[in-house]
């Protein structure tokens, strides 16, 4: 909806989501088949629960996801960057998340002179997956895709209310 609303339009839109592959980016994914929207994952990691092996091939066949270890490449091509937060783990597992994922925080200096929408589930957590001034940042539209869904929930509510 949130992109939609950036760019009156998803077909062809190049989204790339970065940090743990995990049941965002299969949303993410399963949207780009439905819509043509190009989905370009930067993983290098992902949640055992999220494989879906059908989901990738039929995306791939489809031309609308691809994994890439290019980091910067993958931004470079990008017209929305996507993140999801990594550090909701025990300890033991966030400590090696962060020297795992730590490199792949959204931040200034990846996103320096990108014209890109920078995007995220919320909540976000600062200084782990994304950088505080990349949350502030013109260029972020967390909010407008919080605000957004927040609307698609109260409509849902209606429509199972039995009030649509």
């Amino acid at each position: 909806m949130t992109i939609q609303e950036k760019f009156g339009r998803i077909e062809g839109i190049k989204l790339t989501y970065i940090g743990v592959h995990n049941n965002v980016c299969n949303s993410l994914i399963t949207a780009g088949l439905k819509t043509g929207m190009e989905v370009t994952v930067a993983a290098p990691e992902i949640n055992p629960a999220a494989v879906d092996e059908e989901l990738y091939e039929a995306a791939r066949k489809a031309g609308t996801y691809k994994a890439s270890d290019q980091l910067h490449q993958a931004v470079a091509n990008s017209d929305v960057v996507y993140t999801d937060t990594w550090v909701d783990t025990f300890k033991e597992e966030k400590e090696r998340r962060i020297k795992t994922l730590s490199p792949y925080q959204l931040n200034a200096e990846l996103l320096a002179g990108q014209d890109v929408l920078v995007m995220h589930c919320l909540p976000a957590h600062r200084g782990y997956e994304i950088s505080g001034e990349i949350v502030e940042d013109p260029r972020s539209i967390m909010f407008d895709q919080s605000e957004n869904r927040l609307h698609s929930m109260k409509g849902l509510i209606l429509k199972l209310l039995g009030a649509l």
